[in-house]
């Protein structure tokens, strides 16, 4: 089995962990000395997320992907500087929980919203996801994504276009046509 195969396993083990209501980061205990607490990794990758979050609205591409792991950062290359070049949007980083880590790999749960400020069509949204990261060279970097669940947001009404009141003819009496 490839090392994609089992992470995308690993992610789908958690995904159905949480569904269903496990948690492990409390049970996860790294050898002494080799991890630091969960408590101040979720700390850590939390800080690594929100600067990632504050990079996408700046639309700065090399802040975006300064922490991914090297074999996605062509694919997010690519796929944010279409997004950047195409729309703006606002992101938000909603929730986050530090579920799973030993020494080389953890996972998160995060919740996101994406609304679009300016583009085409665009659906604003929700995201629910097991954010997967594993640690390079004593860094850790996000290694994989997968997206629980998708909400899309109902779209804000659209003003009614203003309308000028349609001249009535004059029909005062005495005013001849």
């Amino acid at each position: 089995m490839n090392r994609s195969a089992v992470f995308l396993t690993l992610a789908l083990f958690l995904g159905g962990a949480v569904i269903f209501g496990a948690t492990f980061a409390d049970e996860a205990s790294p050898a002494p000395g080799k991890e630091t607490g969960g408590a101040e990794l979720a700390k850590q990758l939390r800080a690594m997320l929100v600067a990632q979050t504050e990079a996408k609205q700046k639309e700065d591409l090399a802040g975006t992907i300064e922490n991914v792991d090297a074999r996605l950062i062509v694919k997010y290359g690519t796929q944010f500087g279409q997004i950047f070049k195409t729309y703006k949007i606002e992101y938000s980083l909603d929730d986050f929980k530090l579920l799973y880590h030993d020494d080389e790999i953890a996972v998160t749960r995060v919740k996101q919203t994406l609304k679009k400020v300016e583009g085409p069509d665009f659906k604003d949204n929700e995201r629910d996801a097991l954010q997967i990261f594993r640690k390079r060279d004593g860094k850790w970097k996000i290694y994989e994504q997968v997206i629980l669940d998708r909400t899309f947001l109902e779209a804000a009404p659209k003003p009614a276009p203003a309308t000028q009141p349609k001249e009535q003819p004059d029909t005062k009496p005495g005013k001849e046509d």
